[in-house]
């Protein structure tokens, strides 16, 4: 019974994978108003990433300087999309993503986008963001950007304050509650999450590699 129970989730799983997928490909990009590129900066002046990396989570940071995406966005957020920008500067490859934070009114957000491929050592490679479509559907979705097919086990924001729960983003949702607290810390190259105090997170369930 067990594993059976296991691969209907696992069934389950890959079934809005690709229904999310599927809704991303279809998705008209030319029937969003307002875009902007993001160029990616790998070199020694920026991330200094040397190789090539796959299937890579890239944060992106929305402030106050980006005023304008706020205010033609939904309210939530929700129509945000990404792409790849083709050499020929049209839209590519569709990219799943993941708000992590979303607040329009204090014209905050910080967005996960899945690229598939992150050029290493360039500092010409860009993405593109889409926004301004008033009835377009939510298609966020932390599992497809923290997919466990590429290798995720496990992937806490570590957004949440004490004695929240804090989610894993990951399909295996291996949620807990946070016990302590987070100090976020941002440079040019990363975001880290410093943990202060002991047992910062307990964890709903436990499994042993």
């Amino acid at each position: 019974m067990r594993k059976t129970m296991v691969k209907k989730n696992i069934l389950v799983f890959v079934g809005l994978f690709f229904a999310v997928t599927r809704l991303m490909a279809a998705d008209d990009y030319s029937k969003w108003p307002y875009y902007k590129d993001f160029t990616i900066n790998t070199s020694s002046t920026g991330a200094n990433v040397a190789s090539d990396q796959y299937k890579f989570p890239l944060l992106i940071r929305l402030t106050t300087s980006d005023s304008a995406i706020f205010s033609k966005a939904q309210s939530t957020g929700a129509d945000i999309r990404f792409s790849e920008v083709a050499s020929s500067g049209t839209v590519g490859t569709h990219f799943p993503y993941q708000r992590e934070l979303w607040n329009a009114a204090n014209r905050s957000a910080a967005i996960w986008v899945l690229v598939d491929t992150l050029k290493g050592n360039g500092t010409s490679q860009k993405i593109r963001m889409f926004w301004g479509q008033p009835t377009a559907p939510d298609s966020s979705k932390s599992s497809a950007v923290f997919d466990i097919g590429n290798g995720f086990q496990g992937v806490w924001h570590l957004n949440e304050g004490t004695g929240a729960a804090v989610s894993d983003a990951t399909v295996n949702a291996y949620n807990g509650t946070a016990r302590g607290r987070a100090t976020e810390q941002t440079s040019p190259r990363t975001r880290r999450e410093l943990l202060e105090g002991p047992n910062i997170l307990t964890a709903g369930r436990t499994r042993h590699w």
